[in-house]
């Protein structure tokens, strides 16, 4: 793995000056466990890889501890909502139709891809490296295939607005999540470095191929592309066309399918180009025999006296240099740089068949007809919903389905006009309060069909992760003994995951704990001392969010309590539970007020804290129930 370990010391490089402050990676697809076991903790400066679950929230915690802003674009095609996910890491779908921006020079559809592959990483200091090639968030990109990327100092105000440019589009599929969060900086602390390179991508004026080509007419240009054009005759006269150059000459490597056939059709046009010498087929100089792909996307144009290069994610194809959202670096090299092999001959060129093109094209599943961006936020305890209908009018019967939420809703929309256009927003549903979160613990991803169609899906976007309640307590004994003696909760032995899925170990076999059978041991005098610990801890919060922490937050919170109390099994004694419940109510409203002091924690889902009416055992006389009542301060609840 060549690359993490450049990714390794880009980090270093940066983390030595000031701490690290933001890391944004963009990909066409990604694989969610790659990078949450290899990635996350390399950007958290550890290197241990997590084995069990427990390692993975450990993680989560030391990000959440870290303040670093963490996130992934990807196309909303292959956004991993079918894949295993441990950690609350955020992940942005990107929908192409969607995105506007100024000058632009491509109008995005449905069959429009996310494709750019970029890591932004930048310090407290603001200084900022920019990561760019063809490697995905993958194993593959990383490890498997032959890939071409590399990590450049900015160094120059053209090449931070290059990047500013870049992410502007994207700031609506994370606007949600983060409305109380900044974007990048506006400007940034430069490194020594080139300043000849150039950030080139999708959202700037001008496209790709004039940028390439622009004063090097008669240049002969050298393209490594694992995807060629169906129609690779007529791309090459678009090509020829954009460069003012009827003689343009192209070599190009690229992957071909058993190491013999290349990915485009035979045509008398094809070979005819072959026949004048206008198109090669060239060897690999670098064959790398255990490669899977050869992945990599270099373009090297060259006239005899000045060289360009361009490395980035743009494929052979229309579609990589027109229609697609790309981005890579062009700059100037040495004229004498050679990065193809020797030709081959015309009768070793070997083309795919219409059935192995069939074949050998793209599986991505297509979009839904709709575009829809579900949030989850762990502090409210709360869904926010929205979406556009995407081609023509809505179709009705669509349900969605979230986890926490029983039953699935109906997906509703209303006509909106806005600049002259129609369009049709999501009216229903909106906005959802769960009381039990604990099924997004394991299931981060919603899913929406309509009668028998295969459903469409998409992962959830959380935030405020420091408030995702992933472990708790395996009983209302333990948690009480732990008050009781001033135990801090993160460092209790009776801590389990929450959640059957993550009470598993990698290889699915169960975690082991004690038992969550709850003991009778904790005395009377126990329980009114446990809960005069927890008002205090409420006290003395001097944080809205160790105020949240304390509350809301598990282990050791007011709201785990709560759950424990709902539960009749929690405590064999219904007289003891009744004082349980007296007591919390007491405490939810000694909350409410201190709550007041925080405006930044307004909306707070306080239906979380709801507690069941009990009456006292018919046991316990009228009188000494008056006594209760009113010795206690219970008759003002």
């Amino acid at each position: 793995m060549k690359l993490l370990t450049e990714f390794e010391q880009q980090l270093a490089a940066l983390r030595s000056r000031a701490p690290l402050v933001r890391v944004w990676m963009t990909s066409f697809n990604l694989n969610i466990p790659f990078i949450e076991k290899y990635l996350l903790p390399r950007v958290l400066d550890g290197e241990v890889e997590p084995v069990t679950r427990m390692d993975y929230e450990l993680l989560q915690s030391r990000l959440n501890e870290s303040g670093l802003d963490l996130r992934i674009f990807c196309d909303h095609r292959l956004a991993g909502s079918d894949q295993v996910k441990r950690t609350a890491l955020k992940i942005h779908p990107v929908a192409p139709r969607l995105l506007q921006w100024p000058d632009a020079e491509i109008t995005p559809d449905r069959h429009t891809l996310f494709h750019p592959k970029v890591i932004l990483l930048q310090n407290g200091l603001g200084e900022t490296i920019l990561g760019t090639g063809s490697a995905n968030l993958t194993l593959g990109g990383w490890g498997r295939n032959q890939e071409v990327f590399r990590f450049y100092p900015v160094s120059a105000r053209v090449q931070y607005q290059a990047i500013l440019d870049f992410f502007a589009p994207l700031r609506p599929f994370q606007e949600q999540e983060s409305q109380h969060e900044g974007g990048l900086p506006p400007r940034c602390r430069y490194l020594p470095g080139e300043t000849g390179w150039r950030f080139v991508h999708s959202f700037q004026p001008g496209s790709f191929l004039s940028t390439l080509f622009r004063g090097m007419r008669r240049g002969r240009l050298t393209v490594w592309s694992p995807y060629l054009a169906a129609d690779l005759a007529g791309f090459w006269q678009q090509l020829a066309e954009e460069s003012h150059n009827a003689s343009l000459s192209v070599s190009l490597v690229s992957d071909r399918v058993d190491g013999r056939v290349y990915r485009t059709r035979r045509s008398e046009a094809l070979l005819e180009l072959m026949a004048e010498e206008k198109l090669h087929f060239c060897h690999n100089p670098l064959q790398q025999p255990h490669s899977e792909l050869m992945h990599a996307k270099i373009w090297h144009l060259h006239d005899g006296e000045r060289a360009r290069m361009a490395t980035g994610s743009w494929n052979f194809t229309p579609s990589g240099v027109g229609h697609n959202i790309e981005a890579g670096v062009v700059q100037t090299v040495p004229v004498g740089l050679a990065i193809a092999g020797a030709a081959l001959p015309p009768e070793e060129v070997h083309f795919a068949s219409p059935e192995q093109l069939e074949a050998l094209g793209p599986d991505w599943p297509l979009p839904p007809p709709f575009d829809l961006q579900v949030h989850w936020d762990w502090q409210r305890g709360e869904y926010t919903i929205s979406g556009s209908w995407a081609e023509g009018k809505p179709q009705s019967g669509y349900r969605l389905h979230l986890p926490g939420v029983k039953g699935n809703l109906t997906l509703e929309w209303a006509q909106r006009r806005s600049k002259g256009k129609n369009s049709f927003r999501l009216i229903s549903p909106t906005t959802l309060h769960v009381a039990d979160n604990t099924a997004l613990l394991h299931d981060r991803a919603w899913q929406a069909w309509r009668r028998r169609e295969v459903p469409f899906s998409g992962p959830i976007v959380e935030s405020h992760p420091h408030c995702r309640p992933a472990q708790g307590y395996a009983s209302l004994n333990d948690l009480l003994q732990d008050l009781i003696l001033q135990r801090d909760p993160q460092q209790s032995d009776s801590l389990l995951l929450r959640g059957l899925a993550e009470n598993l170990e990698t290889d699915g076999s169960p975690v082991e704990h004690a038992t969550d059978t709850a003991q009778d041991t904790v005395s009377w005098h126990g329980l009114f001392l446990a809960c005069s610990q927890l008002r205090t801890r409420l006290d003395a919060a001097a944080t809205g969010q160790a105020f949240y922490q304390q509350t809301f937050g598990f282990p050791g919170g007011l709201a785990e309590l709560v759950a424990f109390a709902r539960q009749p099994q929690a405590h064999p004694s219904p007289l003891f539970r009744w004082f349980l419940i007296q007591e919390l109510s007491s405490l939810v409203n000694h909350a409410g007020e201190l709550a007041e002091a925080w405006p930044e924690l307004s909306g707070l889902p306080w239906s979380r804290l709801a507690l069941p009416s009990l009456k006292l055992p018919v046991t316990v006389s009228p009188q000494y129930q008056r006594w209760i009542k009113k010795n206690c301060g219970y008759e003002k609840q």
